[in-house]
């Protein structure tokens, strides 16, 4: 590393570099870095968790203390997939794009999850401003939002779906990630992230088997989550009143339901949060199903946007004698 009127210029080249932290909690953006930089890495290996690795991997990143204006990266999973990301200038500030050919591995690298299988992974969002502008205080400005979407994976065993479908008596579906993995064509996850805090606008996925809807939030710092949405159990065939003008906006209500699902909710220790299944729900179709699945949880609830309210300081009166 070199220091200059420029700012800090960082050159790392090697064999093989540990970036198992890289999905850890809080791993999102500490940079020690003060005034502009610039990193250069050309590795033959970035090792993963699980034995995943990036290899090789290229990247340039330019930018002002934790704020990047520039970015380009690329590498490959596997012999057959690849990763390429980018952080360039747009007109609403900077516009971050990331792309994999295998989503399975990528997840199972940064986080340790195993339970996705192949897909295709695109993600683009928006970070406001320039790097050099300050962060904005204003609440309703996030940190950055945009939407991921996956296409064409699987999943398998995964517990928290497990829980899911057991509640909602439907053990064909528990069957089926535990054998074969449960196909789904799309999942599309629109996002906003401030202060650590990311809200989930209007999820969706949908396959051959099952549908399923969310909205709410995941409270990073504090490992929390709160989710509310419906499932729908062999979704293309309950969907197909859906295409159907008029009626079928009322017998669906939304998009990524059908006629007939279950309202499910979450929250709690992002670990092993509280689920509850609705079962009545299962019975009303459509736009009457929003009465079962009630209010939908908001980021501004996340327990670190809680303002704690400091005890009064007011002398208490002294009761007469």
């Amino acid at each position: 590393m070199t220091r200059g009127p420029t700012g800090a210029n960082i050159m790392v080249k090697g064999h093989s570099l540990d970036g198992t932290h890289l999905g850890g909690h809080g791993s999102g953006g500490d940079m020690p870095l003060e005034g502009p930089f610039h990193i250069s890495a050309k590795l033959d290996r970035l090792m993963l968790r699980d034995n995943v690795a990036v290899s090789p991997l290229s990247l340039e990143m330019a930018g002002i203390g934790d704020r990047p204006a520039t970015m380009t990266m690329s590498g490959s999973l596997s012999k057959s997939a690849t990763i390429v990301g980018e952080i360039a200038p747009a007109e609403q500030g900077r516009r971050l794009t990331l792309n994999t050919t295998d989503a399975g591995l990528l997840v199972k690298g940064l986080f340790g999850f195993s339970s996705i299988k192949s897909g295709r992974l695109d993600l683009s969002a928006t970070l406001p401003g320039k790097a050099g502008d300050p962060s904005s205080e204003n609440p309703s400005v996030p940190d950055y939002q945009g939407k991921i979407t996956l296409r064409d994976f699987k999943v398998l065993n995964q517990p928290f779906l497990t829980r899911l479908f057991t509640a909602g008596s439907l053990g064909g579906l528990t069957n089926l990630m535990q054998g074969q993995g449960i196909g789904v064509d799309k999942l599309d996850v629109p996002f906003s992230s401030k202060g650590g805090v990311v809200a989930i606008h209007d999820a969706r996925a949908t396959g051959p088997a099952i549908g399923l809807t969310a909205g709410g939030y995941i409270d990073r710092a504090k490992n929390a989550v709160a989710l509310k949405g419906t499932m729908v159990p062999v979704f293309g065939l309950n969907s197909v009143l859906g295409s159907i003008p008029v009626l079928g906006n009322v017998l669906v209500s939304k998009p990524g339901e059908g006629v007939f699902g279950m309202t499910y909710s979450v929250k709690g220790n992002a670990d092993q949060p509280d689920l509850n299944i609705n079962p009545l729900s299962v019975l009303t179709p459509g736009i009457l199903r929003r009465i079962f699945e009630g209010k939908m949880p908001n980021a501004a609830q996340a327990p670190s946007n809680q303002v704690s309210v400091p005890p009064s300081t007011a002398p208490v009166p002294v009761s007469q004698q």
